[in-house]
């Protein structure tokens, strides 16, 4: 029961905003236009910043480079290594 509760308060909010939003367009119209102008901007800006935004901001931080690090010891030791081939029973024939 408390489910069709909700339902029935939803509907009313969602009734009052409607109501709301209708007399905002009626009767305040440059207000809707304005608050849609500056919302507009606002996501044509973040898609799509420019270069002088950009450069406003700063540089992205990046972290300096370590060097002898045990990280890349271990890498460059990875590195170094070449392929081995691990001989197998070439000899025994094979049950398929």
């Amino acid at each position: 029961m408390p489910n069709r509760r909700y339902n029935i308060w939803r509907s009313v909010v969602l009734i009052l905003l409607v109501i709301g939003l209708l007399r905002l367009f009626i009767y305040q119209m440059e207000t809707l236009l304005f608050i849609a102008a500056i919302g507009g901007i606002i996501y044509y800006l973040y898609r799509r910043p420019p270069r002088w935004l950009i450069q406003m901001t700063g540089p992205r931080y990046t972290p300096p480079p370590q060097k002898n690090s045990k990280a890349e010891k271990r890498r460059s030791a990875r590195k170094k290594r070449r392929f081995r081939v691990i001989e197998g029973n070439g000899n025994k024939k094979t049950r398929f």
